[in-house]
């Protein structure tokens, strides 16, 4: 920066730093179709700074939701075997930035692939 008298100003150097807008960028698969021992998995992305994940489950068709308690339940993306547990359960996620504003994911269906449900049946 130059003065009026033509004298250059010089100051210290400094950080300018722009926020990182907070949101989901990429959302659960809606519906995973598997068979006993196939390998499922779920993952949510998203953007800001500080993020914390909270995996979500429901039995019930989303009425109430339980947190899943493993270290697993706690990152954007999880995997687990398909068994008759998972059947029919809806999962979601539960972002938090560092400010502790909260997004939550769409909600995906786990369920038996139709050959899983006509080896089931048999």
């Amino acid at each position: 920066m130059t003065d009026i008298n033509g004298d250059v100003l010089t100051s210290e150097s400094c950080l300018i730093s722009y926020p990182v807008s907070f949101a989901i960028t990429a959302q659960p698969e809606s519906k995973i179709e598997a068979e006993d021992g196939d390998t499922i998995t779920l993952k949510v992305e998203a953007s800001g700074s500080g993020l914390t994940y909270q995996w979500q489950y429901s039995v019930d068709g989303g009425k109430n939701w339980n947190n899943m308690s493993s270290a697993m339940g706690k990152k954007n993306s999880f995997s687990t075997i398909m068994n008759s547990i998972f059947n029919g359960r809806l999962y979601c996620c539960i972002v938090t930035d560092a400010s502790g504003e909260t997004l939550i994911s769409e909600t995906c269906k786990i369920g038996y692939s139709v050959n899983a449900e006509n080896a089931l049946a048999s």
